[in-house]
């Protein structure tokens, strides 16, 4: 009888060991699938494809929506591009024009705005981003999070924060750096 209950011991251990290193398998696969997969998006709703070029309408704004939720609005006349895509996020290029980005914060992103010789590194935020080759102007309004900047004047990064504007320019190899005007907060025109 003392051999009998070891058995049943035994085989309980190994059924349950099997149980668990399954349980375990199954948990690995399905975590990992999800995270693995890179973003994709949609430009106007129709499916997007890295490395297509954008032109916005000189009338209206087109939108890319990625599929964990970040926005990218390039303005009318706006020249832009996907580049890269990846689980963490995805490489955006304006080549001329302004883009507005909501790009939604997740563990582990890595987005980068690509204007001109300018990087703008985000991990979460929102902000404005605009640049003008023929007159090497770059401008970033940062609404909310941290972004860095890097390239030209700003080096191999230089953080940004909340509530500031930026503008820069590679001839004259230098920038500045503003409180971004808040439009509700500005003086109310006096009626006629």
């Amino acid at each position: 009888q003392l051999r009998a209950e070891r058995r049943r011991r035994a085989a309980l251990r190994t059924a349950t060991g099997l149980f668990l290193g399954a349980a375990a398998a199954v948990f690995f696969l399905f975590s990992h699938r999800g995270g693995s997969s890179d973003v994709g998006f949609s430009v106007d709703g129709a499916p997007g494809k890295v490395g297509d070029f954008l032109p916005s309408p000189d009338d209206r704004p087109i939108e890319v929506r990625f599929n964990e939720g970040t926005l990218v609005q390039l303005s009318p006349g706006t020249r832009g591009r996907v580049t890269a895509v990846s689980p963490y996020g995805a490489d955006v290029v304006v080549e001329s024009g302004r883009a507005k980005l909501s790009v939604v914060p997740r563990p582990q992103n890595r987005w980068q705005v690509h204007a001109g010789p300018f990087v703008v590194h985000v991990t979460g935020t929102k902000f404005e981003v605009a640049w003008d080759p023929a007159k090497d102007r770059f401008v970033l309004e940062l609404y909310e999070g941290k972004v860095t900047l890097s390239g030209c004047v700003f080096g191999d990064g230089s953080p940004i924060a909340a509530g500031e504007r930026v503008e820069a320019g590679c001839a004259l190899a230098q920038y500045r750096v503003s409180e971004l005007v808040d439009p509700s907060k500005a003086p109310k025109a006096a009626p006629p």
